[in-house]
């Protein structure tokens, strides 16, 4: 038994694996253990990882039976989790190791947290952009448990008390897409007190190449949205629903195009959709969205698809 878990998938991550084991590694906090989940690697990832972890006694390293995705590869994780508290760790981010005495003596401060949220920082084309996850709540105050459903549904720069996910058998579920969201989501349901903590402990690395940016095809696969409406309903009016809405109509046009679905299917979708969810589109935040985000928002309200498959191929070549 340790204080903290910190579950890592790790996919094809061969060369990465020595400074992934380093930027892991404490020397002056020990109480706490490191699961790596090798994810069904092609490469010697698997074997570099048990060869490495003879020097670092509270590494622990696993593999899935197959490539299933980061989701089934942390839920492996969880089940082989020691730990009082659960972090999580993707194997292309930078997580700051020297965050868990910080967090420890935080959670003596505050030994009725369920959650605690911490900042991080979105590391992109060498630009680096601070991402407060509840920016209108004080450092160390609490949070409302609808503030983390409705907000930015990452797995990293959580802390979650790990017997709140085993009694309540939370799981990512098996897909390739959403698979953070209904997990926190469903953590959230559980929750009585979240804290937030205005610290930078986790930079998230956007490139393509990583598992979050692979081109997928899940078409016959119910959206997020879909799949959390239940709980979505027992916090929301059935009107404030729809705020939700515009990741469902996002996510199932890019599975639709990825699919090659005929524009003339794509078109039908999103007239149902845009009658089932007429104000959607009065709940985006424009102010924080990106030019990408605001014209596929107005491109899917007017149900415009050849601009909406313009939009989506030319950020496939940009990114």
């Amino acid at each position: 038994m340790c204080k903290f878990s910190i579950i890592v998938p790790c996919y094809n991550i061969e060369p990465n694996v020595p400074k992934l084991f380093q930027m892991l590694h404490s020397r002056d906090y020990t109480d706490y253990e490191v699961i790596f989940v090798d994810d069904g690697s092609k490469d010697s990832s698997f074997e570099t990882m048990k060869t490495l972890k003879s020097d670092y006694a509270n590494y622990l390293v696993f593999q899935t039976v197959q490539n299933g995705g980061p989701g089934p590869a942390r839920n492996l994780g969880i089940e082989q989790a020691q730990g009082e508290y659960i972090l999580f760790c993707d194997s292309d981010d930078e997580f700051d190791i020297a965050c868990l005495p910080v967090i420890d003596e935080f959670l003596v401060l505050h030994p009725d947290a369920d959650m605690v949220v911490f900042s991080h920082e979105i590391i992109r084309g060498g630009k680096r952009i601070k991402c407060d996850p509840c920016s209108s709540y004080a450092d160390s105050s609490v949070v409302p448990p609808v503030d983390i459903i409705c907000g930015n549904c990452a797995p990293w720069a959580k802390v979650y008390k790990s017997s709140i996910i085993k009694e309540n058998q939370i799981r990512f579920p098996a897909r390739m897409t959403g698979e953070d969201t209904c997990f926190v989501v469903n953590y959230a349901v559980y929750v009585k007190k979240v804290y937030k903590l205005n610290r930078v402990f986790y930079r998230y690395i956007m490139n393509k190449g990583s598992v979050t940016h692979t081109k997928r095809n899940d078409f016959n696969q119910k959206t997020t949205f879909e799949l959390l409406q239940p709980i979505y309903r027992m916090y929301f009016p059935e009107i404030e629903i729809e705020m939700f809405a515009n990741t469902h109509l996002l996510t199932k046009v890019k599975q639709m195009t990825d699919a090659k679905c005929k524009s003339s299917q794509i078109k039908a979708w999103l007239a149902i959709e845009n009658k089932k969810y007429p104000n959607w589109i009065k709940h985006v935040n424009y102010g924080d969205q990106s030019l990408y985000r605001k014209l596929i928002y107005k491109a899917m309200y007017a149900n415009h698809v050849f601009f909406l498959k313009s939009i989506l191929l030319l950020r496939r070549l940009i990114y």
